[in-house]
């Protein structure tokens, strides 16, 4: 069991999991960076009005009856992103496509346990000593745009919504390699009769294209659709 009263208590519970058992896992610790964490918030429930005009009090209403209410009050997630540190400038970047994840689940008997590890995390990667991107930031938007309108003229009007320097790997001779590139992410917008919202990689010194992928998500849904629903937390209806 694993004591955990509250978001920073979380944290702490995840790091201090994967600081005792990183060589099992195959992970450096200092590599990793917290992206985002969710932890249930029962705190507010907003009261249920009464129609009598002399309403009889009600119990109290407890965490743990609230969190056998609203089942997802007991769950509890922390994610975490692989960074490595350019030598250039000193300063850490998310290795592109990275990702930890550690679910935590309240049992009956109140006692927080880790019920779910998933990575993809970069092993004894390779690290340029020393490299400063050649490209600025809008040479790397005209090269990313330039990518999709090879593709089709139809993507000539999207704007660039966002742009980071992140480090990205590739397959060296021996082993995965860190190369710095921009990802460049375009508004959303209606290309070829498709809502679309592409991402776009390349390669911080060359321009080269290194990937690029639309990072909406579809689902086709038929026939007829049941089930149990149930509020996904006590403060929203």
């Amino acid at each position: 069991g694993i004591d955990i009263v509250d978001k920073d208590s979380l944290v702490s519970a995840a790091q201090k999991f994967l600081n005792t058992y990183a060589s099992e896992l195959g992970i450096d610790p200092n590599q990793l960076k917290v992206e985002s964490f969710y932890y249930p918030d029962i705190s507010i429930i907003s009261p249920i009005p009464s129609a009598s005009p002399t309403p009889t009090p009600s119990p109290a209403t407890t965490s743990t009856s609230t969190s056998n209410k609203y089942p997802s009050q007991r769950i509890a997630t922390v994610v975490y992103e692989q960074v490595v540190t350019n030598p250039d400038d000193g300063k850490e970047y998310p290795i592109s496509g990275s990702f930890l994840v550690l679910g935590f689940s309240k049992g009956d008997d109140n006692i927080w346990r880790i019920v779910l590890y998933k990575s993809n995390y970069y092993p004894d990667i390779s690290i340029p000593q020393k490299q400063a991107p050649i490209l600025s930031e809008e040479e790397a938007i005209n090269e990313a745009k330039s990518a999709l309108i090879s593709i089709d003229h139809a993507y000539l009007p999207l704007k660039e919504e966002k742009i980071e320097l992140v480090g990205y790997p590739v397959q060296g001779e021996d082993k995965k390699i860190v190369v710095w590139a921009y990802k460049v992410i375009f508004e959303e917008a209606s290309v070829l009769g498709y809502t679309e919202k592409y991402v776009v990689v390349v390669d911080a010194n060359f321009g080269e294209l290194l990937n690029f992928y639309d990072i909406l998500q579809r689902e086709q849904i038929a026939g007829r659709i049941s089930g149990s629903i149930y509020q996904e937390s006590p403060i929203k209806s």
